[in-house]
């Protein structure tokens, strides 16, 4: 392969354009992620957003999440003991790696749930889906 050589888009072959994407901050429920500016290799035909979607998923299925329970409290995802502490509101760092692109990294604020037992911080169980959706609305063009 021609290191010089433009990259391609892997769907329509067409050259992949620098788009700048300017930094965001995104908010949904009790969660709050802040994305960096940055320059992200993209096809014209906005084909590869879903590599991007993986990507941002991948990165943020890295936390802990604690297990609901239909009744008493919601278990450690590490150890499952009861999580009886009470939340705190954090920030986290997390590393998306989009295939062909640079790594960013997204910072989020959300509440967790330290483990009493092992001590592992746990995402709550209501904050799964804001937190998914406020990363996706972060990261998009």
């Amino acid at each position: 392969m021609n290191p010089a050589a433009a990259p391609t888009c892997p769907r329509c072959a067409g050259a992949l354009e620098a788009s700048p994407r300017p930094p965001r901050e995104t908010t949904a429920g009790p969660v709050r992620v802040s994305a960096p500016a940055r320059t992200a290799m993209a096809c014209p035909t906005r084909h590869g957003r879903r590599a991007e979607r993986a990507a941002v998923r991948t990165a943020v299925g890295r936390l802990t999440r604690a297990r609901w329970r239909p009744r008493g409290p919601a278990r450690c995802g590490a150890c499952a003991t009861p999580l009886d502490l009470p939340s705190r509101r954090t920030v986290r760092s997390v590393t998306v790696e989009p295939p062909g692109d640079a790594p960013f990294t997204l910072d989020l604020v959300l509440p967790l749930l330290r483990c009493p037992d092992c001590a592992v911080e746990n995402a709550p169980v209501e904050a799964g889906r804001p937190l998914l959706r406020a990363a996706r609305a972060a990261t998009r063009a």
